[in-house]
């Protein structure tokens, strides 16, 4: 489950919303499915996938592992799903730790070889074209259809107020 920016992204830079859009296509592609973004840091992943991916934590590292571990995810038959929340941005906040030629290089590197070893997954491209990413408005729906408890508690009340009021993400 990816807690997916997808409120306020338009407060966001011009780059920083191209690189996240550019990044969500690659690692779509190299999943077979489409992933709302991609590079989000709020996850809950399944013991069960975290239990089948502890060789990848070894050599995957920063920015690189949040992209493969959704492609990775994908080879072990889970599909992203995605939580829509706020995109937030504060210029005068804490940097990023995200540095764009080294991070960049290594996660093209990385889906490049997933991409070639797997015969550059045509059925993948299209299915991350043509189909739309699996967003769920509600978590607690979400953990009660995986039989999860209803754990989400709501930490900011603009959130709230957010959800509420705002229309339909996109989809």
């Amino acid at each position: 489950v990816i807690g997916a920016r997808l409120f306020g992204r338009e407060a966001y830079p011009r780059a920083r919303n191209f690189a996240n859009n550019f990044a969500d296509f690659w690692v779509a592609w190299a999943a077979g499915h489409p992933v709302a973004d991609s590079q989000s840091g709020q996850r809950v992943y399944p013991a069960r996938l975290l239990r089948e991916v502890t060789q990848l934590r070894k050599r995957a590292s920063g920015f690189t592992f949040e992209s493969e571990v959704v492609i990775c995810a994908a080879q072990h038959g889970f599909t992203t799903v995605a939580v829509p929340i706020e995109a937030i941005h504060c210029a005068s906040g804490r940097p990023s730790h995200f540095r764009p030629t080294r991070d960049i290089t290594r996660i093209v590197a990385m889906i490049a070889g997933y991409l070639l070893r797997a015969g550059m997954k045509p059925r993948g491209l299209w299915r991350s074209l043509c189909d739309p990413p699996c967003i769920v408005d509600d978590a607690n729906a979400l953990a009660r259809r995986v039989g999860a408890p209803e754990c989400v508690a709501e930490s900011n009340p603009a959130h709230s107020a957010m959800r509420s009021s705002s229309p339909d993400p996109p989809r």
